[in-house]
């Protein structure tokens, strides 16, 4: 995945250059950037979902005239798992505390959170991977590499979790001052 942050810096306009030579202000304007990058990060990553919301549809449309239905409930269990994890991903909280927030987020804490929603778009990029030889053992009617195909889609969306309810704890667990 490409690091947003090195887009975001990179494209300052004048005004916000302006902004990181005023002392007091630099720091601000820096951690609003990087809310910046994690957000379009988090849509980006959730948008990959969503297309492979899409694909899966695919596999389960392949699956329709198939006569152990037990394949078409496997494949909708795991849409149904993914649409969770893209709201999830595409709502969860920024690690925000602005200039007079009760909630002192530092840098270090938002350069976690954007490890972990880094971390997540390479664990959703594993998910979609995995799509495409479920679609062709759907076609073959191999029910038994698409069982595989799905046991492994669901321990990738299970590492996905993983590092949702990491960051989320992480979120939690930032003190006041």
């Amino acid at each position: 995945m490409v690091d947003i942050r090195d887009q975001i810096e990179d494209n300052r306009g004048t005004i916000k250059k302006i902004q990181l030579l005023i002392p007091g202000y630099a720091g601000y304007r820096r951690g609003e950037d990087l809310r910046d990058a994690d957000n379009i990060l988090r849509n980006q990553v959730a948008n990959i979902l969503q297309q492979g919301i899409s694909k899966l549809n695919d596999v389960r449309t392949q699956l329709l005239d198939h006569p152990d239905k037990s394949m078409i409930q496997s494949i909708g269990n795991v849409i149904f798992s993914v649409e969770d994890i893209a709201g999830k991903i595409r709502h969860m909280s920024l690690g925000y505390s602005g200039i007079s927030w009760d909630i002192k987020v530092t840098p270090e804490v938002e350069e976690k959170l954007y490890e972990y929603d880094m971390q997540l778009g390479l664990n959703v990029k594993a998910v979609i991977d995995s799509i495409a030889p479920l679609l062709a053992s759907a076609q073959t009617n191999d029910k038994n590499k698409f069982l595989a195909g799905i046991s492994d889609i669901k321990g990738k969306l299970s590492s996905i979790e993983i590092t949702f309810n990491n960051r989320l704890n992480d979120v939690k667990n930032i003190k006041a001052l």
